[in-house]
């Protein structure tokens, strides 16, 4: 008989290791983990969580953006995406400044900061950050002619404070021949659930007597939360309008 090189052999059967206890991966991680394997998101995007700000407080697209560029030229433009590349770089003349690309569900946008612009939003040249951009697209400083124009960023935002900031209060819209005990006890343990800073009004709606009756609660005042939208949402003929 021959030894193994290993030496001899033995029946010790050493136990199998324990899988770790990990916490679940957030959504955006799971999502970012998806395409760095795959090359694209699969079951979801990162803008998902921020519908509500891109749904109420965009005006346009990053495909509107690029495909109607000149049409544009003199309004007020805000969009919302994930930062996909950030970067600072120096100029030959040794002034710094930065690049700042940015993607939505429909395209993606790259943007150049240079002198006051980079010293005010440098802060947000990181990798992976969501950002609610406004500006104008405008003639440039030196345009020689009218089609020589640029889009000026005035201001950028995180888009996760967008809401806090720009959701003052929220109006729930129901037909008042569906308001009964049952939706008043779910509409009011949704409000006890979400407690916030967020006023909140409701709206009576009888479309055949032509009646639109609004009522200012003095009981509640809300946190607009994602669980708290979709809360409503869930309830029978209820539509939603933030102010």
């Amino acid at each position: 008989a021959q030894l193994s090189i290993f030496g001899p052999s033995s029946d010790v059967e050493l136990p199998k290791p324990p899988v770790p206890i990990c916490d679940p991966w957030s959504s955006v991680y799971a999502l970012n983990q998806e395409k760095e394997m795959v090359g694209v998101y699969i079951s979801g995007h990162p803008l998902d969580d921020f519908k509500l700000e891109i749904d109420n407080f965009c005006n346009t697209t990053f495909s509107e953006f690029n495909e109607s560029f000149e049409t544009l030229k003199g309004k007020e433009i805000s969009f919302a995406g994930i930062v996909s590349e950030a970067a600072e770089r120096m100029s030959k003349k040794g002034n710094h400044y930065g690049i700042l690309s940015v993607e939505d569900y429909t395209d993606a946008g790259k943007f150049f900061l240079f002198g006051d612009n980079y010293l005010k939003f440098r802060r947000f040249l990181v990798e992976g950050a969501f950002l609610f951009i406004r500006g104008k697209i405008e003639p440039k400083r030196y345009a020689k002619s009218s089609e020589d124009i640029e889009f000026k960023i005035y201001k950028i935002e995180l888009l996760g404070e967008v809401r806090d900031k720009l959701v003052k209060s929220v109006t729930v819209q129901v037909k008042s021949n569906i308001v009964d005990n049952e939706y008043i006890n779910q509409f009011s343990d949704l409000c006890e659930k979400n407690v916030g800073n967020c006023r909140l009004s409701i709206a009576l709606v009888d479309k055949q007597e032509n009646i639109f009756l609004e009522l200012n609660s003095n009981t509640y005042k809300v946190n607009v939360s994602n669980n708290f939208i979709g809360g409503l949402k869930g309830l029978p003929e209820t539509e939603i309008k933030f102010n």
